[in-house]
């Protein structure tokens, strides 16, 4: 009798394993239906949204899905205003909800602009974005986004007169921080590790400043590189168009002062691209 009833509870409990797969077969069939109708009704609604992450091939961004070459052409973006209390400070995070009023009308002159990426300075990584970045998405924006700022410890210094401190462990913390959030947005297409950084050095100590600028972009490449959650995304820096900047450029190629700032050159945009 046992033998019997040990038979007829394994075929109770097979039957209703087979119920509970059919189930789930029948639900993810059902869900997956509902996010492709709901897919298909944002194609249509923001035909020029970004549906996957940009990657590099050699020197240049193409689209993840499609394979199609990225062309970038954008401005920088920090609206700032001309006039009043905010207009003082280099260090306010206007990408976030409560400046929606500055930055959503914006989005609609890019598109009129035919711009498809911008970059953003200052941005404060305990502040959500979701609404801007999300906006720029569905408008077909990518981001480059600044991992330096005008606060204190919140950049390499003017002054630097020890090369294995370089700069504060709260700017690596604080650059991490800054990926960890922003990685996560599909159009985030590169972090900027230095906005002409090399204009507030003093002269004698350009040097000296692009070699701790190699070394934070190296820690901060380290970063994406060490946590599997985060995708491959480049960081480089940002420089202007003059003699200081040509000459860091240099240094930043060919710079032999220690070897633990040359091991690998990094990115550089602008007119020091073609050079390295």
């Amino acid at each position: 009798m046992l033998y019997f009833g040990t038979r007829k509870l394994m075929t109770v409990v097979n039957h209703f394993l087979l119920l509970t797969l059919v189930l789930s077969i029948v639900t993810f069939t059902t869900t997956t239906a509902r996010e492709e109708e709901e897919e298909e009704e944002c194609r249509e609604l923001y035909p020029n949204a970004i549906r996957g992450p940009p990657v590099v091939k050699g020197k240049r961004f193409f689209d993840s899905l499609s394979g199609k070459y990225i062309p970038v052409k954008g401005i920088a973006y920090y609206p700032r205003p001309n006039a009043g209390d905010l207009a003082e400070s280099e260090s306010v995070d206007y990408y976030a909800e409560q400046y929606r009023y500055i930055w959503e009308p914006d989005i609609i002159n890019f598109q009129t602009l035919g711009i498809n990426t911008i970059r953003i300075y200052a941005v404060d990584p305990t502040v959500d974005h979701a609404s801007f970045m999300c906006a720029l998405q569905q408008a077909g924006i990518y981001v480059i986004v600044g991992l330096l700022a005008d606060c204190k410890d919140c950049g390499i210094g003017a002054s630097i007169t020890d090369l294995d401190v370089c700069y504060p462990a709260a700017l690596k913390t604080r650059g991490q921080y800054i990926i960890q959030v922003f990685s996560k947005y599909p159009n985030v297409s590169a972090f900027s590790a230095g906005n002409e950084v090399s204009l507030f050095a003093q002269d004698k100590l350009v040097e000296a400043n692009a070699p701790c600028q190699k070394q934070f972009i190296r820690d901060m490449r380290a970063c994406i590189q060490d946590c599997s959650i985060i995708r491959d995304i480049p960081v480089g820096v940002v420089a202007a168009v003059c003699p200081r900047t040509t000459r860091k450029c240099k240094v930043l190629q060919l710079s032999k002062r220690s070897k633990r700032y040359t091991r690998k050159c990094t990115v550089v945009w602008l007119e020091c691209l073609s050079t390295l």
